[in-house]
């Protein structure tokens, strides 16, 4: 690989890494968060779903732009906004400015997520698929060390100051990485944002690929969410057990991704991979089912790690398939899907957690089963199985 283009992704992969810092701080920073902007925890809880819709709008708005104008100029403007609103949030005294900054926190995010995965699948090529499961291994090792970072500035200072500054000034290096990388330029894109809109939103493929990433993106954060619930609520298991667990889960997530990295090569690989995939996650739901219905704790955290380990390399190898699809409008196309599939990630945990609470763990499992069985029959119809024709008219 030229070293131009190892430069480039080695940026890629560590802005993802800053995207998995950032959303696994969030959570144990509200408690100060809420004390800083004199509100009660319930309230700050408006934060998130400030970042949320944040990065919704930066999947409807941000890959149009990157066909219409390039992927330099999002991602040079999504890590600057990324660096300010770390910035804004150590020092937003209310709620409504608290509230502004994690909307551009969101939108950055957005923004350099939609960026990255199209900049690495035009360098990766034919073999886009394990280059972005690689990405996805240092979101994941991003998750695992946030908690860490945050917890050290709560123990000494009492606040998340150490985390959101430090955050801020490695967006800042990146930044500036960017800026000093010459990035490999090609013919500008013809059409513009709303055509390529319209023209990516008009064909029934993007549809069915839209339903997969919803059920793909709810099913996965669904389970992760419940883990804890599932296992100390339902089997009574305790509460250390129940919490290694669900950091289990991540862990083999991200174990995934890694065989992914290793096993994913060109499109035919690519198929076999999500398809595999998707199949050993059914079974694990098959374990977690059997572990509920005989009470046995270990049955069920074996099959917790079968499917964080099989779920792994799903999105972001189907991500990559998705692009092949689409090669002249790839920012559209993967900016709406991630968009569309923030829909799942709220409306499916949210099922599956009422399922649990009216009709117990049994039920919330089988729905988790029945969704991941739907997602492979979408996942048949909508994954490529044919060659699709390169592009090389795409502008960095």
């Amino acid at each position: 690989m030229p070293r131009q283009h190892q430069r480039i992704i080695t940026l890629n992969y560590t802005s993802f890494l800053t995207l998995g810092l950032i959303g696994s701080t969030i959570g144990p920073s509200l408690p100060t968060l809420a004390r800083q902007m004199d509100v009660g925890l319930d309230a700050a809880g408006g934060l998130v779903s400030s970042l949320s819709v944040g990065y919704l709008i930066a999947g409807l708005t941000a890959g149009p732009i990157v066909d219409a104008l390039g992927r330099r100029p999002v991602y040079l403007a999504s890590l600057g906004i990324q660096t300010f609103s770390l910035l804004s949030i150590l020092f937003a005294p209310s709620l409504a400015m608290g509230m502004l900054a994690f909307f551009l926190l969101g939108l950055g995010q957005g923004g350099i997520d939609i960026a990255v995965h199209v900049i690495i699948g035009d360098a990766a090529g034919q073999k886009r698929g394990a280059a972005l499961n690689r990405v996805h291994i240092f979101f994941g090792l991003g998750g695992l060390v946030g908690p860490i970072v945050t917890g050290y500035g709560l123990k000494m200072l009492g606040n998340s100051w150490p985390s959101f500054a430090s955050f801020s000034l490695l967006t800042l290096l990146i930044l500036c990485g960017v800026i000093l990388t010459p990035l490999p330029t090609r013919r500008q894109a013809s059409q513009s944002a709303a055509t390529n809109t319209k023209s990516v939103l008009a064909r029934g493929t993007f549809w069915i690929l839209a339903l997969f990433f919803v059920l793909c993106v709810g099913v996965e954060v669904g389970i992760g969410t419940w883990i804890f619930a599932f296992l100390s609520k339902g089997l009574d298991a305790q509460i250390t057990l129940a919490s290694w667990s669900a950091s289990g889960f991540y862990l083999a997530i991200t174990a995934g991704r890694l065989a992914g990295s290793k096993f994913a090569g060109r499109q035919a690989r690519d198929v076999k991979l999500v398809l595999i995939g998707l199949g050993g996650a059914l079974g694990g739901l098959l374990l977690l089912w059997t572990g509920g219905m005989f009470s046995s704790v270990w049955l069920f955290i074996a099959g917790v790690l079968v499917v964080g380990f099989c779920f792994g390399p799903v999105y972001p190898t189907a991500m990559g398939l998705t692009q092949q699809r689409f090669p002249s409008a790839a920012g559209t196309a993967i900016g709406l899907i991630t968009a569309g599939a923030s829909l799942g990630a709220v409306s499916i945990p949210w099922l599956l957690g009422w399922l649990l609470t009216h009709n117990g763990l049994l039920w919330s499992v089988a729905a988790a089963g029945m969704f991941t069985l739907i997602l492979l029959s979408v996942g048949v119809a909508a994954i490529p199985q044919r060659r699709q024709k390169q592009s090389s008219t795409v502008e960095f």
